[in-house]
């Protein structure tokens, strides 16, 4: 009996420390295109702050918001390309979420973010170690778009 007690216990530690290395939520769970793999989500507290957590150890995050009369809150169903500085596109999706963390190699970057046809575009250099963050805002329409 103290033996499975002691097992569950163990088992219990150990979950809550995953947790706490995530933030104390559940990551979503991650897409890879070629050399570029990606993390998005955002759309609860706990999936946010998860994200928000484990986004040093990425290169890239990119933030999507939109700009409101009294404040800023993040946005979801915006389109994603980045391509490498030759042009080729390495990630071309519609992230699930506000908060789309990169992990591609060294390098520069464009990042294209496009939300209602308005379209945002940003260069970015990748160095081992640093970590970047764009964020992409839009203002908000006068019919609430």
């Amino acid at each position: 009996m103290k033996k499975i007690i002691g097992c569950a216990f163990a088992a219990c530690l150990l979950s809550q420390a995953a947790l706490a290395q995530n933030g104390g939520g559940a990551l979503p769970a991650p897409a890879a295109t070629g050399v570029a793999s990606y993390v998005s989500g955002g759309v609860g507290s706990d999936e946010s702050a998860a994200l928000r957590a484990v986004a040093p150890r990425y290169p890239l995050e990119l933030l999507f918001t939109r700009h409101m009369p009294s404040k800023e809150e993040y946005t979801a169903g915006v389109h994603v390309k980045l391509s490498d500085g030759s042009g080729k596109v390495l990630i071309d999706t519609v992230p699930n979420g506000p908060i789309m963390l990169i992990d591609v190699p060294d390098g520069a970057y464009q990042v294209e973010a496009v939300k209602d046809g308005a379209v945002k575009k940003e260069n970015v250099t990748l160095k081992k170690g640093r970590h970047k963050r764009l964020t992409f805002s839009w203002d908000e329409g006068p019919a609430g778009g």
